[in-house]
């Protein structure tokens, strides 16, 4: 197994694995590289469904969280951006963010996998929360140590979530599903519960506000962050081929998907926390 760094904080390209077919011995190595570059990338998988529930069940706990998502087998949702259909992204998921933080036990990590690519455009960007943390000055990071914020899925945010549910069932059964584990509350660093390294989580698409603190400085502090987390020397950014995976902590690292392209876009994404 070969492993090239991508840039020198966050994402590594691995060769020479068959995930569908992976080892103990590889998943482990796999594992501890994931921990130390955030994002690993997987050239010609083309998992199927059955292999890449499979991979995620034996490389951590799968989660079942997401079940008012679009499924496309066990733990494998359906993740589709289709510009031309009614629903806007716009002021959706073209934010930096970490996925389901409105969650109590959000995921730690995901897999996604290229079905299917626009011709052009749609590559995803990571960026490193832990670099990003640690680039901070001392006082800044021991004021954002003592802080806890508020993450909601609100009935202003709730239309983002609508392009991935299962619209086979009752769309307002399903919001209320995902209503009932709201609000939670995070600390603005959460320290990483494999490494203990200590990782920014806010994000502008699940974050409301700092908790016990001013309004007006609640929104300050958290642009920072934003602002922080979007600097180019933190990331690594993903031109997708088909057949393709990408393996992500969702603690160490935000994500933003570029929805720069005219026709439609399908990856799968498995989810898991660590054992």
């Amino acid at each position: 197994m070969k492993l090239t760094p991508l840039t020198d904080c966050i994402g590594s390209e691995v060769e020479g694995v068959d995930l569908a077919n992976a080892s103990d011995d590889e998943r482990q190595k796999i594992k501890h590289a994931l921990l130390d570059r955030g994002v690993l990338f997987f050239r010609k998988q083309s998992l199927n469904t059955e292999d890449q529930s499979n991979f995620v069940s034996a490389f951590a706990n799968s989660t079942s969280h997401q079940s008012w998502m679009r499924s496309a087998g066990p733990n494998v949702y359906i993740v589709e951006a289709k510009p031309s259909e009614s629903y806007n992204y716009s002021s959706g998921f073209v934010h930096w963010h970490q996925d389901s933080t409105f969650f109590t036990h959000y995921p730690h990590g995901s897999l996604l996998s290229a079905q299917h690519l626009p011709e052009i455009g749609g590559d995803t960007l990571w960026s490193s929360t832990y670099a990003a943390f640690k680039a901070f000055p001392e006082p800044v990071k021991q004021m954002l140590l003592s802080l806890e914020a508020l993450h909601d899925s609100t009935a202003s945010k709730i239309y983002r979530l609508h392009p991935f549910m299962n619209t086979t069932e009752n769309i307002e059964s399903k919001t209320k599903t995902v209503f009932k584990h709201m609000p939670v509350t995070h600390p603005v660093v959460v320290k990483h519960p494999c490494t203990n390294k200590p990782c920014l989580f806010v994000n502008r698409v699940w974050t409301s506000k700092i908790i016990d603190i001013d309004l007006d400085l609640s929104e300050s502090i958290l642009k920072l962050c934003y602002d922080w987390i979007a600097k180019p020397r933190f990331q690594v950014r993903w031109k997708w081929n088909l057949g393709d995976v990408a393996l992500y902590d969702n603690i160490s690292t935000a994500h933003i998907a570029l929805h720069d392209y005219t026709d439609s876009r399908l990856l799968y994404r498995s989810d898991f926390r660590y054992n």
